[in-house]
């Protein structure tokens, strides 16, 4: 694999994981928050996501697990943001009660983790993410696993 291809997947690999935990961020304040009939719901980011998929860096074979396993995170993370438009642009405030969001985020979530966890068991060492010392590492640890 050429030093260009690595130092591609390494930037994207970095990228993905700084979206993926911006992510479990944003479903940790949904847990957190009480929800109005009427409030808005903050939509999932995948713009990492999507370019990681249409790179082309992840074509080699020990890459096939995490080609799938981000396709089928985009695919859930897609699916989660159109929901959240059927139910703010077509359903009546009133019928909003029955949406269950933190379910649905809760399932995105458990989705990003997997892949967190994937990349940073797979790939860390190559990304020079040391998961006991560094900041980042440490931080994206303490989303895996909290204490």
């Amino acid at each position: 694999m050429p030093s260009q291809t690595t130092g591609r997947r390494s930037n994207i690999l970095h990228f993905l994981l700084a979206e993926l935990s911006a992510n479990l961020h944003l479903i940790a304040e949904q847990d957190s928050q009480d929800r109005e009939q009427n409030h808005s719901y903050p939509r999932m980011r995948h713009i990492v996501l999507d370019e990681a998929i249409a790179s082309g860096v992840f074509i080699y074979d020990h890459d096939i697990e995490l080609f799938n396993l981000l396709y089928d995170l985009s695919t859930n993370i897609n699916d989660l943001n159109h929901r959240l438009d059927l139910i703010e642009f077509r359903l009546p405030p009133n019928d909003r009660s029955d949406f269950q969001g933190s379910q649905v985020y809760a399932k995105t979530g458990q989705r990003c983790i997997r892949v967190i966890t994937y990349i940073l068991e797979d790939y860390g060492q190559m990304l020079g993410i040391d998961l006991e010392t560094e900041f980042f590492g440490a931080k994206l640890k303490k989303l895996i696993k909290p204490q």
